[in-house]
């Protein structure tokens, strides 16, 4: 399994089925630029914390409908992959709101273990977030409880170190360059026009960002 094939994997599914993992992820995208336009708060009042509660409870529902959209996402792929497709969409969608309870409560535990691991120099934290990166395709997947999707996704990861550094690696290149188009185009002084470009690369890095992730999981399935 190299980088290489992963990425051609993952967009070749993003072309087959984008029409339908749009509409999954819709909500969640909407739901995103409604937050950033109407909530705007200074970087320095953010790093202090002295920020409205209202601001705290916006990010909160994008965090839940963002992990509600990937839920449907993954078993939505997963079952078109493996030519088992269960439900309609909204079918994938009710599917996730039952098992998004579990996903929050393993998210936090994920986070408090890698804040822990970022606090002692950064490399544990660091350590830990590679090896709980699949947590949440095995909880979609997966009928499991929080702890356990945790060891499955430290068992899955074992021994993909490398492949893993070329993910994110990947993944924070992509950022710098889209960070520095985005600011290129406000430049320009058309924020209509701004805000697409971010709102585009958004969703093509969230679709990819998950197909990968998934097919991560397929292959580590088969060894």
């Amino acid at each position: 399994m190299s980088f290489s094939t992963l990425v051609s994997d993952a967009w070749f599914v993003l072309r087959k089925h984008y029409l339908s993992m749009f509409l999954l992820f819709l909500p969640s995208l909407l739901f995103s630029l409604l937050l950033s336009s109407n909530l705007e708060v200074d970087p320095e009042q953010l790093m202090q914390l002295e920020v409205p509660t209202s601001f705290w409870l916006w990010m909160l529902g994008n965090l839940l409908i963002s992990f509600w959209a990937q839920l449907a996402i993954y078993r939505y792929v997963w079952d078109q992959v493996k030519d088992q497709p269960q439900s309609s969409l909204v079918g994938y969608y009710a599917r996730s709101l039952s098992i998004l309870p579990i996903l929050v409560l393993s998210m936090m535990l994920v986070s408090v273990m890698v804040g822990l691991g970022l606090m002692l120099f950064i490399i544990p934290g660091l350590y830990l977030f590679f090896r709980f990166w699949l947590v949440m395709p095995v909880i979609a997947l997966e009928d499991t409880n929080p702890l356990a999707a945790i060891a499955r996704s430290w068992k899955l990861t074992s021994g993909n170190g490398l492949l893993f550094m070329a993910l994110w690696g990947a993944i924070i290149g992509f950022f710098v360059i889209s960070g520095i188009i985005e600011g290129l185009l406000a430049q320009l002084g058309v924020p209509l026009f701004t805000l697409l470009f971010s709102s585009l690369t958004s969703l093509i890095f969230a679709l990819m960002y998950l197909l990968i992730s998934l097919r991560v999981y397929d292959a580590q399935l088969d060894q």
